[in-house]
């Protein structure tokens, strides 16, 4: 399912690698950098997300899993002490 972002948003939008242009690759899903390096940056429930987990330090992982797993229950804490 191929996702579209409004004109306003995507010319303010930059490859966080390169600065260059990001356009909508519909077929893949992406937003790719129009410089000669392609850089992609997948678009998931329509929100492009520009964190590779490549990116992510081996010994940061571990904590990205932890605190992941941890999120649903956090957020349950956080309704039972704001509605009582």
């Amino acid at each position: 399912m191929g996702y579209s972002i409004s004109p306003q948003i995507k010319d303010i939008l930059q490859c966080p690698t390169c600065l260059g242009q990001l356009e909508v690759d519909q077929e893949r899903n992406e937003l790719v950098c129009q410089e000669e390096n392609s850089h992609a940056f997948p678009i998931q429930h329509g929100i492009p997300s520009f964190v590779k987990s490549k990116e992510i330090a081996p010994e940061d992982a571990k904590w990205v899993f932890e605190y992941d797993e941890k999120a649903e229950e956090y957020d349950e804490a956080i309704k039972k002490y704001m509605h009582g």
